[in-house]
């Protein structure tokens, strides 16, 4: 039995099929067309309707429509008009007669249509809901569906992490915990480069790991880059901090300033330099693991905490992943050590401790 088509699984954007030419044989001549501009090699649409799949943040799709919310009153930025028709209906939808454009929920003022009520099906005739959502749950609701059905590339829930899966509690004290500090890389100062950041986490003695600070930064400046190290390390020292790097040319590149800048400060945390991992999503594993979980948990301070989730959430699909980055890191060095003993609990002395201490040779005597 060979299944049609339709019915066949479909290839993501990232998966390709190496198969062998079997013959190559003339079929007629046809007139073709090849539409270009000259050096940028861009095709612009004027008056046509340019469809693509949003796979992700820093695809061409993704690229405009951040380039459209950031510069909305710039009047060199284009302001498309973005249509979005989801497989499954998220909101209930209006056709305002006004504007000719969709609304959701709440019917607006100027006379309007329902199209259709949230979790109805674009298409019943080719797609009903029922198949609808067996491609979901063949899916199990991730990435593919959200981006390709969805016409988003994450998920409401999140993919790679979920929402349910971030807790906040107070952090305990840093000196009765493992102090892990990591460092993600990024010397640049151009706006669309991803950040340096620093990530503080503390395990505990039930080896749940505290996320309790992080710093954001985008600069080029090695002095700077070593400055922020320190100090980070300087507030949460503790004898059993460890500062992690992931080994590469950026680390090497600081490394005898970093040195320096110790022995200038008397600040000597021991260093651990991570074995550089180039599969992101491998790279998280341990983090994604521990989050799984419930095994990591996020202070409840912290203006940091918002972005960070944020990205987590969006991630692999996001525009920038150092928070990500630094994270996993930071996990992947809890893994390698044991958490902190628990401190002994002292023990209220009996009337028995009393007896065997007591002078007399004989029990006959208490």
């Amino acid at each position: 039995m060979e299944l049609s088509p339709w019915h066949l699984p479909l290839l993501n954007t990232s998966e390709f099929t190496l198969d062998a030419i079997v013959s190559v044989e003339p079929d007629g001549v046809e007139e073709v067309f090849d539409l270009q501009v000259e050096y940028t090699e861009n095709f612009i649409a004027n008056g046509l309707v340019s469809h693509n799949t949003w796979w992700h943040d820093d695809d061409l799709a993704g690229r405009l429509q951040t380039a459209m919310r950031v510069g909305s009153d710039d009047r060199f930025v284009d302001q498309f008009d973005v249509v979005k028709y989801p497989a499954i209906a998220e909101a209930d939808e209006y056709l305002n007669h006004t504007t000719q454009l969709i609304e959701y929920d709440a019917p607006p003022a100027d006379p309007h249509t329902l199209l259709r009520h949230k979790g109805e099906a674009l298409h019943p005739a080719r797609y009903d809901l029922d198949k609808l959502l067996r491609i979901k749950a063949q899916n199990k609701g991730g990435r593919w569906w959200s981006a390709l059905y969805q016409q988003n590339p994450v998920p409401d829930d999140g993919g790679y992490f979920e929402k349910a899966q971030f807790r906040r509690v107070l952090a305990p004290s840093h000196k009765k915990c493992n102090v892990f500090i990591a460092w993600d890389f990024a010397i640049s100062e151009r706006k669309h480069n991803d950040y340096t950041v620093g990530t503080v986490g503390l395990q505990d003695d039930n080896d749940i790991l505290h996320i309790v600070d992080q710093i954001r930064f985008r600069s080029g400046d090695a002095f700077f880059i070593v400055d922020s190290i320190l100090t980070l390390a300087a507030k949460w020292y503790s004898p059993s901090l460890q500062l992690g790097f992931e080994d590469g040319q950026i680390y090497r590149s600081l490394e005898a300033l970093l040195k320096k800048r110790m022995r200038e400060r008397h600040v000597y945390p021991p260093i651990t330099v991570l074995k550089p991992l180039t599969d992101k999503l491998t790279r998280a594993r341990a983090l994604q693991g521990r989050m799984q979980q419930g095994m990591v948990s996020f202070t409840t301070e912290g203006e940091w905490y918002d972005s960070a989730r944020q990205e987590m959430l969006r991630f692999p699909a996001g525009a920038h992943d150092d928070q990500v980055d630094s994270l996993a890191y930071v996990a992947m060095m809890a893994v390698g050590r044991e958490p902190p003993a628990r401190p002994r609990e002292q023990r209220v002395p009996s009337w028995a401790d009393k007896l065997f201490s007591s002078s007399p040779s004989s029990f006959m005597a208490a």
